[in-house]
């Protein structure tokens, strides 16, 4: 069964919530990183600026964003849909997914053969 619309809308306020809370740590990190630098005497010019705010600010929103995206998919039902034929071999034999596949990879030919 498919979420609801007001399910799904709810998974998108959260992941915006999450986007908002990596902007605020990374902003923090921004600080301390700048803080950090003026502490150890670093002079500090205009490029290492830019460098330092769009590295760190960066990184934490890519992770940010990968992070939220696998909490979406996975609340929202997206990767209850998937089939794996295999494994439902698999769990007839009573065996475990990564046993079924070994097994039909080890029993096809080899190409040319």
């Amino acid at each position: 069964m498919p979420p609801s619309p007001i399910r799904r809308i709810d998974h998108w306020r959260r992941y915006r919530r999450l986007l908002a809370v990596a902007l605020v740590v990374a902003g923090a990190a921004v600080a301390a990183a700048l803080a950090s630098l003026v502490a150890h005497g670093v002079e500090l010019r205009l490029p290492l600026i830019i460098a330092v705010v769009a590295g760190i600010t960066g990184s934490v929103m890519l992770a940010g964003a990968l992070m939220g995206l696998v909490f979406v998919s996975a609340r929202s039902g997206h990767d209850d849909a998937v089939e794996y034929p295999l494994n439902e071999q698999g769990r007839r034999e009573g065996r475990p997914l990564a046993v079924t596949m070994m097994t039909t990879i080890k029993s096809r030919p080899a190409p040319g053969r």
